[in-house]
């Protein structure tokens, strides 16, 4: 018997997912709008797995991940308020995603499919609505510190975004358990980094 959630579970990868994708785009650029139109139907899961490994990859320009973590900042938001179905304002529906970028995050989830495979339905008390709800609020905390311009600052957040869209995507509680850790060791890093560059402040001061 399901988990009382509003999220289906979704069985496939996100490599096969993002690879569909790609076959379906002819032009250079996707934009925010149309990447979350063509797979919000598969719920919040997805979307944050797939924002998440964007913002992952290390960005080439600097204040990408500013730009790239607002998708992240709303999603989240929407899941902490128990929302159906994914939704973006206008301003940020029009920005554009490469296509390099997303055969980067193609590339990044096909190297994580064995460790995908792994995530199935599991102690599912964790990923009921209200356990969304909390998830929602967690990957809001660390969306604030992705779109941060800290140094260093995207990726270990990003990385437990992963784990709770994951979380929700597949309804696996232990996925949930691992975004906590990776939450509170992104918040350890980034409050690290901030104190060695006060530090390193005062010193040249």
């Amino acid at each position: 018997m399901p988990p009382p959630s509003a999220t289906p579970i979704d069985r496939t990868h996100t490599s096969s997912i993002l690879r569909s994708l790609l076959d379906r785009t002819t032009g250079d650029y996707l934009t925010m709008g149309e990447l979350v139109e063509a797979l919000g139907g598969r719920g919040f899961g997805l979307l944050l797995v797939l924002f998440g490994l964007l913002n992952a990859i290390p960005a080439p320009v600097p204040g990408l991940s500013t730009v790239l973590g607002m998708p992240l900042l709303i999603l989240s938001w929407q899941v902490a308020r128990g929302r159906q179905r994914p939704w973006l304002p206008k301003s940020l529906a029009r920005r554009q995603i490469s296509r390099l970028q997303l055969v980067r995050m193609a590339s990044a989830a096909r190297r994580i499919r064995p460790f995908e495979r792994m995530f199935k339905p599991r102690l599912n008390f964790l990923v009921t609505t209200a356990g969304q709800r909390f998830i929602g609020l967690a990957c809001l905390l660390l969306a604030v510190l992705i779109v941060l311009p800290i140094w260093m600052g995207n990726w270990p957040p990003a990385i437990g975004i992963v784990f709770f869209g994951l979380a929700i995507a597949k309804h696996d509680g232990v996925a949930a358990i691992l975004g906590v850790v990776a939450g509170i060791a992104a918040f350890a890093i980034v409050a690290a980094v901030l104190f060695a560059a006060l530090h390193a402040f005062n010193f040249f001061v």
